[in-house]
């Protein structure tokens, strides 16, 4: 049976270059919006982030007194965490700048930070596609290394031969089913796992390559900010952990912007006919 309103049949290409341009410019040209929906839920978050990574075990798990490393799983038990506290922050501002774009829905007031059904269905794909994929690689990893696979060189041979398909899978799903956000965050039924497989395909590394051009900018804003610090200052991992949270903040609105103007490529009946859509 068809999908509703499915147009999958259609081959589309997406254009990279001016989809991400659209992306810069729906911020630019909206910078009071962008400030509304992001100031609060990252003035909400910082602290929360600072208070974890001071006074939680992070600080004596990455700089311990007795000088030992960090294991592994230690270091993948602080980014979960990290991320969970981050995420519904950071899905707040990704669900408001989706309907910004596609429904024109501006936000009343000075600030907007919202915790509606949406903005946890978005953070619950998000944790699926950036925590979970990790935790399921991470522990198909530490099986095989407990069973002793890794020092048989036959079967360790397969395994990484394994092990790297399966990471190159879980960045091509987790770029593809990025898509599902934008149509989660207005309540639309058209995105479907299964259809955002077919309408998406043979558009991996162009919807990848707008991706990471959607982050370069914040990046190299957080890299500034960290070398700009006082000399004073120490990089503790506290102020480190800020700096990179503050950084991710910063990412949401170019990024959603380019998923959100992909999405209206892949699924052009949800495309607005005019507004913010069109910077």
């Amino acid at each position: 049976m068809a999908e509703p309103g499915d147009q999958g049949k259609v081959e589309r290409h997406l254009p990279v270059r001016a989809t991400v341009r659209k992306a810069y410019a729906v911020a630019l040209h909206n910078l009071d919006v962008a400030w509304r929906v992001t100031w609060l839920p990252l003035a909400l978050m910082l602290p929360l982030v600072a208070a974890w990574n001071h006074f939680g075990p992070i600080d004596s798990l990455f700089d311990p007194p007795d000088g030992t490393q960090p294991t592994s799983a230690q270091v993948l038990w602080a980014f979960i965490v990290d991320s969970t506290i981050e995420l519904p922050f950071l899905c707040s501002i990704g669900v408001s700048w989706h309907r910004f774009i596609l429904l024109g829905e501006r936000p009343q007031g000075r600030a907007v930070f919202r915790l509606d059904r949406a903005v946890w269905q978005y953070t619950a794909i998000s944790w699926i596609l950036t925590s979970g994929v990790t935790v399921i690689l991470f522990w198909v990893y530490r099986l095989a290394q407990s069973s002793g696979a890794l020092a048989s060189p036959p079967l360790a041979v397969v395994f990484w031969i394994f092990f790297v398909v399966a990471i190159l899978a879980a960045i091509y799903l987790t770029t593809v089913m990025a898509m599902l956000l934008p149509g989660t965050a207005v309540g639309s039924r058209l995105a479907t796992i299964r259809s955002t497989l077919g309408r998406t395909k043979y558009n991996f590394i162009r919807l990848l390559i707008g991706m990471i051009l959607s982050v370069l900018p914040a990046i190299a804003l957080s890299i500034l900010l960290g070398a700009v610090l006082p000399e004073g200052i120490a990089m503790t991992n506290t102020i480190a952990s800020v700096l990179a949270s503050a950084g991710n903040g910063l990412l949401v609105t170019p990024v959603a912007g380019f998923l959100t103007y992909a999405y209206m490529v892949f699924f052009p009946e949800e495309a607005p006919v005019g507004g913010p859509s069109r910077p």
